[in-house]
């Protein structure tokens, strides 16, 4: 899997032959425009969150009754302490509540504290989440959030009901060194496996 930066040069050199201002230097400003096409300048103001005056902030999205979501529980908790990062386990689903949130959150070890809701979709629709479980890595710029990654965890799931014997690539663990270190967390290196988020339209 390419690098971002070598992934950014690599559709330049090949989109111009279409597009000849891509052969010019890509100044800064061009480079957000560029990321943003790719997935990776979405923010949120940072007060939306109502989270501690961190550099960084972890989102899970997990969904009570999705399998795959619960049993990713023990890594994403694991996780978050090893990289000591603040975190939020977003249900995005319309018809979970905040109360059965707490609960699901308690019967799998994680602190009901760090439980929220997204009724309205505003969270989904910002980080541009799609599956439980989903993260999303922040890190903040001034009043707001930038998405540095979203993505899978890992390549635990070939596909709902089906695990590798063993995890190959450890793509949020990789995220969090890289942005921990003031590096661009790379992309993930496939697909996120799990279930649709059925969130507000």
């Amino acid at each position: 899997m390419l690098p971002l930066t070598a992934k950014i040069a690599s559709i330049a050199s090949g989109a111009s032959r279409c597009i000849p201002w891509l052969l010019m230097p890509i100044r800064p400003a061009g480079l957000l425009l560029l990321l943003s096409a790719l997935g990776h300048a979405q923010t949120i103001p940072a007060d939306k969150l109502g989270a501690p005056a961190s550099p960084s902030l972890l989102l899970y999205f997990v969904a009570s009754d999705c399998p795959v979501s619960n049993r990713y529980f023990p890594e994403m908790e694991r996780l978050s302490s090893r990289f000591s990062v603040p975190t939020l386990y977003i249900y995005p689903n319309t018809y979970e509540t905040l109360a059965e949130s707490k609960l699901h959150q308690s019967s799998f070890g994680a602190s009901p504290a760090d439980a929220r809701t997204d009724p309205s979709g505003d969270l989904v629709r910002s980080t541009g989440a799609r599956t439980t479980p989903e993260a999303v890595l922040l890190t903040r710029q001034g009043t707001a959030w930038h998405v540095a990654y979203r993505g899978r965890i890992d390549d635990r799931y070939i596909h709902i009901g089906l695990e590798r014997g063993h995890v190959e690539h450890h793509d949020l663990e990789a995220a969090l060194t890289a942005v921990s270190a003031g590096r661009l967390a790379p992309p993930p290196s496939g697909p996120a496996v799990g279930c649709a988020i059925m969130g507000a339209k």
